[in-house]
């Protein structure tokens, strides 16, 4: 749920608490292994124990739950550290409510699909069938109609928004409605053409939901899902009932200048469906079973699925790249090794959830904590837990390319179907070297030859490799970026940097690393490496990424896939946060030498006409009355000299300023103070990027409003700068210098329309 990347959130510690739960298989049932390690309670207890306290001394971490399911039982279900400081109430896995974000439109997507197997709903219809009468409809910006596929898929081509994602305003809860009229993001790019993970999509779903249905979001979940499953302690409401409020973790944020937790306040989400609920960790173990056995429930009253509704939810409705996993029908895929996952990550700015099904073993595990390092805890725990009990399937189901073969590597093609769903296949290689053969002969140096010869191919051929994937490099922007309101900023802070590994560092042996890139995430973390294992295909050294490289509608390679629903593209050069940020610091440095360089200027030119000016010589005292002719001459010859030369930019003029050169140097000077508080309130305001999330402060509108003044007056600045010219104002430095000024004040000020920050678009 929250805007990007958890990876840059601060890391923080845990404590932990425990609650036992109990075991059972079906009669007759044997346990079975599920990799290299027995899924039994005691086992599952001490590994988790043992996680949670390495935890705890690595990160900032007041509480967290964690459940695990098998074969329609709970295997173990327990709690670690508190919900409450303050109190010192310590996590219950049965009472505990933890805000599960994201992991919410796995509800809105299970009731969507309810609704089609009533046959209430159709996922390959146009959305906007069911808006008949609402207050709002998705615009016709391309032919291509948007379906409930797309909104699963997150294929719909909606631009991204976090303005207003989240709120500390119980008012921002109102009808789902209402909320989708004044927020629904712009359409980008047509239906089913890129991956671009839409949170406003999943609650767009949700309010079509409600439209069939007839009940609102919250009730349909509570009673379609939560009552059937007897999962008494979920909530989907906003803020939670009187009876649950009270059981829900405090969420936190770590202090490192007061060493201590902070309690935060409650994080409403205005698009409810795509991350309101509050769940504790039995409940969704519950909620897992459901899933996983669908056809096997002794309760009917608790199925909410039909078996082949279930089997149809779970199954790969869209698939860029089969290594890197699809999207089922709003279930995310993410292989491990030769095992296939589905599940959901969900994150709020405090509280971080995951939810993970292996399907063909009927496991699943959930796991939430109440505090920023909970992002990376998660993950941590994830992929302990898949590494203990599934190490089995981990290894990597394919060769790496072979190497010294002189073989070119081509990006991965991918395509698409009307309904939004992509495939991609792996492009062939085929290309084998050939080596030399030399029968004996006898002749000095024939098998000398020989190896130099084939020694000289292999390297060729490594070289050509290293070159091939070259055409990898660049910066890569995320899909899932605003476009058209003032956050647009954001895109800048979501790019991946992929450079090749020089030559020389890349190998040369048939056994050791081939053409390799080396791929920066984020600026807080730094460049990983990974190794072509076929073309356009690469897997993390000594890490468990993978990456693979599609080809665009350019026909070029200009796609980076990097999981089910990430997906970026290759920035043109000018988008770059190294030419924009190039921009802003060339004007910057221009506006200060305005500001501050001509006043400064003007002093030290006044100064140094003061040191020049010809003092009068001391007069002896006359004896007799003085003669009072001399002391007007030395008036009138004192005033002569002492007329002060004008200061300004690059000596502006050896003669006094005209009133036309006066104007402009103010209003030039007075529209570079003016772009100078815009940047540098706009480098303060990007210390903390996602606050937008809640809303836009009254600071940053008043920001907005004083861009948006000073941008008007740049025009005006440039015909001065004619003026100038034409009227052979200030010397020709003078003229250049203030051209310049000029030409920035123009740029800087397209650059703001750019990105959105003139006037008040949210």
């Amino acid at each position: 749920m929250a805007p990007h990347s958890a990876a840059w959130m601060p890391l923080t510690i845990v404590t932990m608490v425990l609650l036992a739960p109990t075991l059972g298989f079906a009669a007759g049932e044997n346990p079975a292994r599920s990799g290299d390690r027995l899924l039994a309670p005691a086992d599952l207890e001490a590994f988790f124990d043992g996680v949670m306290a390495t935890h705890f001394q690595t990160y900032h971490i007041p509480g967290a739950a964690v459940a695990v399911v098998k074969s329609g039982e709970i295997l173990f279900a327990k709690g670690y550290g508190y919900a409450d400081l303050k109190t010192r109430t310590p996590v219950d896995a049965a009472k505990t409510l933890f805000r599960i974000g994201s992991v919410s439109k796995l509800f809105t997507w299970t009731a969507v699909m309810q609704l089609v197997e009533r046959g209430a709903l159709e996922i390959d219809r146009d959305v906007n069938a069911y808006l008949d009468g609402a207050d709002f409809h998705v615009p016709a910006t391309y032919p291509e109609p948007i379906t409930m596929a797309h909104l699963m898929n997150h294929t719909a081509g909606f631009e991204d928004r976090n303005v207003g994602l989240f709120s500390h305003d119980s008012g921002s809860v109102r009808p789902l409605g209402e909320v989708l009229a004044g927020t629904l993001p712009q359409r980008v790019r047509p239906p089913g053409e890129v991956t671009a993970y839409s949170n406003h999509g999943a609650a767009l779903a949700g309010y079509i939901v409600e439209r069939v249905s007839g009940m609102p979001w919250a009730s349909y979940v509570e009673e379609n899902i939560l009552k059937p499953l007897r999962m008494d302690h979920t909530t989907p409401r906003q803020p939670l009932p009187p009876d649950l409020e009270g059981w829900l973790a405090v969420g936190y944020e770590y202090s490192p200048a007061l060493a201590r937790f902070e309690p935060r306040p409650f994080e409403y989400v205005p698009a409810a469906p795509a991350g309101a609920l509050s769940a504790t960790a039995v409940d969704m173990a519950r909620f897992m079973i459901s899933h996983l056995q669908a056809s096997r429930l002794e309760d009917s009253r608790m199925r909410i699925l039909r078996a082949e509704t279930a089997r149809e939810m779970h199954s790969t409705s869209l698939i860029q790249d089969p290594h890197l996993g699809g999207i089922a029908h709003g279930f995310l895929e993410q292989p491990y090794g030769r095992l296939r996952t589905i599940g959901h990550g969900g994150d709020t700015f405090l509280f971080h959830s995951e939810l993970r099904l292996v399907p063909s073993h009927n496991v699943g595990i959930f796991v939430a904590y109440n505090s920023p390092d909970g992002a990376v805890a998660r993950d941590q725990l994830v992929r302990a837990f898949l590494d203990r009990y599934f190490a089995s399937y981990a290894d990597w189901p394919m060769k790496p390319a072979e190497k010294g073969t002189g073989s070119g590597s081509e990006a991965r093609p991918a395509a698409e179907s009307g309904s939004g769903t992509a495939t991609a296949t792996s492009a062939a290689t085929g290309a084998a070297g050939t080596p030399d053969a030399t029968e004996a002969t006898g002749a000095p140096g024939a098998k000398g030859a020989t190896e130099t010869t084939g020694t000289t191919q292999a390297q060729a051929g490594e070289s050509q490799q290293v070159r091939d994937v070259a055409k990898y490099a660049g910066v890569y922007g995320s899909t899932r970026v605003p476009r058209t309101t003032v956050d647009r900023l954001i895109e800048l802070l979501s790019v991946v940097i992929v450079r090749p590994v020089p030559a020389d560092e890349a190998g040369t042996s048939a056994d050791g690393p081939g053409p390799s890139l080396l791929v920066t995430l984020s600026p807080s973390r730094g460049a990983q490496r990974f190794e072509q294992v076929e073309p356009g295909l690469f897997q993390e050294v000594d890490g468990p990424g993978r990456i693979a490289f599609v080809t665009g509608v350019k026909g070029r390679p200009d796609r980076l896939l990097m999981g089910s629903a990430w997906m970026c593209e290759k920035m043109a050069w000018y988008k770059t946060p190294p030419f924009q940020i190039g921009i802003v610091a060339v004007c910057f440095l221009l506006f200060l030498s305005a500001a501050v360089g001509w006043p400064v200027a003007a002093v030290v030119s006044l100064r140094r006409e003061r040191r020049r000016q010809p003092q009068p010589r001391p007069q002896p005292r006359p004896q007799s009355q003085p003669q009072p002719q001399s002391r007007p001459q030395v008036q009138t010859q004192t005033r002569t000299q002492t007329r002060p030369r004008p200061a300004g930019p690059g000596a502006l003029s050896s003669r006094s300023p005209l009133r036309g050169e006066r104007l402009a140097r103010w209003l030039a000077g007075i529209v570079s103070w003016l772009f100078l508080v815009v940047v540098v309130v706009l480098l303060a305001v990007l210390q903390d990027p996602f606050e937008i999330a809640f809303g836009v402060s009254t600071g940053l509108r008043a920001l907005l409003g004083l861009a948006l003044v000073t941008a008007l007056l740049a025009p005006a600045v440039a015909a001065a700068a004619v003026v100038a010219w034409r009227n052979r104002h200030f010397t020709l430095a003078g003229r250049v210098h203030f051209t310049l000024v000029a030409a920035a004040s123009v740029v800087f000020a397209l650059w703001l329309n750019y990105w959105n920050l003139l006037g008040f678009r949210f």
